[in-house]
């Protein structure tokens, strides 16, 4: 009997403001050329924008029926991995890596407040922890883009039955310019950030 691989959506960010290089494009490049053998991973690196990224993530969720999405972003203060439970129907009035602003301060409209993401958060949070990483349940995704992809994501497969979820990594020794760098905290290094993916990505794939 052959077993059907198991098709994932895979997202990262680019560079935006002080993060000269977001770890999880990095992420993203990696599987790109290393492809793994039992899953069928789909990796896409997302614009920081507000008025591209909807559109790509939306075409991207609705190419094909996904097993599961694995959506990233880099909280480059936050000390630990975080497995965000929640997306709220708000962007905030912030600059994007062009200099836009949201065209609106809702997301969705008409869509709920919250939405809660369809992935097992606390199995995850303690498979990453397995790995020897500090990781955490997170009940805010900000309301900048990583939000957005989240909210965007959850709002397209709601009924699906597809697991979808967010994962914060924080910086690792690349992530960060150096007029920044003073006001993050612990840094790992790029292993780290790639045992924190492996360990979600196979579990989505199970």
């Amino acid at each position: 009997m052959v077993t059907r691989s198991r098709k994932i959506l895979v997202t990262g960010f680019g560079a935006f403001g002080g993060v000269q290089s977001n770890p999880t494009e990095r992420i993203v490049q990696h599987i790109g050329n290393n492809p793994p053998e039992n899953i069928a991973v789909s990796a896409v690196t997302l614009p920081v924008s507000w008025g591209k990224m909807p559109v790509i993530l939306r075409q991207h969720l609705r190419a094909k029926r996904w097993d599961g999405v694995l959506l990233m972003g880099v909280a480059a203060t936050r000390p630990c991995w975080s497995i965000e439970t929640t997306a709220k129907n708000r962007a905030a009035n912030l600059q994007d890596a062009t200099g836009e602003l949201p065209p609106c301060d809702v997301l969705v409209p008409g869509a709920p407040i919250y939405l809660t993401s369809s992935w097992n958060s606390e199995t995850l949070v303690r498979l990453v922890a397995a790995t020897g990483l500090p990781v955490q349940l997170s009940g805010d995704a900000g309301e900048y883009l990583c939000n957005a992809a989240l909210y965007i994501c959850l709002a397209e497969l709601a009924g699906k039955g597809n697991p979808a979820g967010f994962l914060h990594v924080p910086a690792d020794r690349g992530t960060c310019s150096a007029d920044i760098k003073a006001d993050v905290g612990t840094e790992f290094d790029f292993d780290s950030q790639l045992k924190a993916f492996y360990a979600i990505l196979n579990a989505m794939a199970a």
